[in-house]
């Protein structure tokens, strides 16, 4: 199953309502003023602007790149319980990026973003359990994740929820309600979910 990988960072920056100066640059992409604006209120101890930091020195922007640099901010962000920070830390450990892989880490890293209702961080902790990575294998609570990242409509979970239904993995086997998700998911252009409906 595959996992959730990517934070798009207009997105992320744009749907904050910080109004520090690092966000005001960094909206203008005037990465050199937002460095120096960032890098102040990182020291300060401001989470966001920690993480904006963290983003800065991956990408490049307005400093050279610095993997380092990278973790220290992100980790400081994540451990004042940013949860995109979180979530991103988690990704980096998940995926050995910057950093030694570590799924026990990448599980406790999800689990804080997940238990802030980021969606991406739910599905991905969902996995984690579906497929003992980092963590015990518990098909159970692998349900329960999956089953809070469908309440927000995450297409990949419902569609892996269908499966669990389907194969009666962590939750009593119901083909009725797993074909309603895989047409629910394949509706929102899963194509493993397309070809998942037509199973009887």
């Amino acid at each position: 199953m595959k996992k959730v990988f990517f934070i798009l960072l207009t997105v992320l920056f744009s749907s904050t309502t910080y109004a520090g100066e690092c966000e005001k640059y960094w909206n203008a992409k005037e990465y050199d003023k937002a460095f120096d604006a960032c890098q102040k209120e990182a020291e300060q101890g401001d989470k966001k602007a920690q993480f904006y930091l963290a983003q800065a020195y991956e990408e490049g922007l307005g400093v050279e790149e610095d993997f380092d640099k990278v973790l220290h901010w992100v980790t400081k962000s994540a451990e004042q319980g940013y949860d995109q920070a979180q979530y991103y830390l988690a990704l980096m450990y998940d995926e050995g990026e910057g950093v030694e892989e570590d799924d026990q880490k990448a599980v406790y890293w999800y689990t804080k973003a997940a238990e802030q209702g980021l969606v991406d961080a739910q599905y991905n902790l969902a996995i984690m359990y579906d497929e003992g990575e980092g963590v015990e294998k518990n098909k159970e609570t692998a349900v329960f994740w999956y089953k809070k990242a469908v309440e927000q409509d995450s297409p990949e979970a419902l569609n892996n929820l269908g499966v669990m239904y389907y194969n009666g993995e962590g939750v009593e086997k119901n083909r009725l309600l797993a074909i309603k998700y895989f047409k629910k998911a394949c509706s929102l252009g899963i194509d493993e979910a397309c070809d998942n409906k037509s199973l009887r």
